[in-house]
C-alpha cells in the first residue's frame, strides 16, 4: 500500500494518509551530503593511478638496485684482476712477498738505494800538500795545476828560483810519504821550472 505524506492521492489509489502526522527522517538520509558522494567519487578516481605510480616507482627502484648490485660485481672482478696482475709483476722481483692494501713496505723495498757519497782523493791530496809546504816555508809557485783521475796523481807545473829548490821540494814531499815524478827541469832568468806527478803512496 502506498504512504502519502502530504496533498491527498486521488480516491482510486489505496494509500495510508500520514499526512498530518509524517515519520520522522531516517538518519542515514539526514547524514547524506552531495560533497561527500562527490569526494569519495574523486578518491575512487585516484586510486588506480596512485596504484599505477606506487607500482611503477618499486619497479624503478628494484632497476636501480639491481644495476647497482651489477656494477659492484664488476668492480670486485676488476679489482681482484688488478690484484692479481700486481701480485704477478711483484712475484718476478719480490718472489714470496704478498701484496697487501698497505704498499709502503713493498715500496720502500722496491726503492732504489741511496747513493752513498764518495770522498775524492783531489782535495785531500791537494790539502795535505799545500800544509806542508806552508809550514816548511817552501817558496814556489804553481804554473798549472791539473788531476790525473785515473791514478789520483797532481799534474804540476812548479816554478821555483833554481833548480835546487826543486830538488828540495822533491826531496822533501818524498819523505812525508809522496810518491814524486819529475820531468827534465828547465832554467832561465825567471827561475827554474818542471813538471811534476805527485801521488800519495799506499802505506
Amino acid at each position: 500500500m502506498l504512504t502519502s505524506l502530504g496533498a491527498a492521492l486521488p480516491s482510486g489509489l489505496a494509500a495510508n494518509d500520514l499526512s498530518m502526522a509524517p515519520p520522522d527522517p531516517d538518519p542515514a538520509d539526514l547524514a547524506f551530503r552531495f560533497m561527500q558522494a562527490r569526494t569519495a567519487a574523486q578518491t575512487a578516481g585516484l586510486r588506480r593511478p596512485l596504484a599505477v605510480a606506487a607500482v611503477i616507482v618499486v619497479l624503478g627502484l628494484a632497476a636501480h638496485l639491481g644495476l647497482a648490485v651489477v656494477d659492484a660485481l664488476a668492480l670486485g672482478r676488476m679489482a681482484s684482476s688488478a690484484h692479481d696482475t700486481a701480485q704477478a709483476a711483484l712475484d718476478r722481483v719480490m718472489p714470496g712477498v704478498e701484496l697487501t692494501p698497505d704498499v709502503a713496505p713493498v715500496l720502500a723495498r722496491l726503492a732504489p738505494a741511496a747513493p752513498q757519497a764518495q770522498q775524492g782523493t783531489f782535495l785531500p791530496l791537494m790539502a795535505e800538500v799545500s800544509d806542508i809546504l806552508a809550514a816548511e816555508g817552501v817558496g814556489i809557485t804553481f804554473q798549472r795545476l791539473g788531476w790525473r783521475a785515473e791514478d789520483d796523481a797532481l799534474s804540476l807545473v812548479v816554478i821555483a828560483a833554481g833548480l835546487a829548490d826543486l830538488q828540495a821540494l822533491q826531496q822533501l814531499l818524498q819523505s812525508r810519504g809522496f810518491a814524486v815524478q819529475s820531468g827534465a827541469a828547465t832554467a832561465g832568468d825567471g827561475g827554474a821550472t818542471v813538471d811534476m806527478t805527485i801521488r800519495k803512496t799506499t802505506p
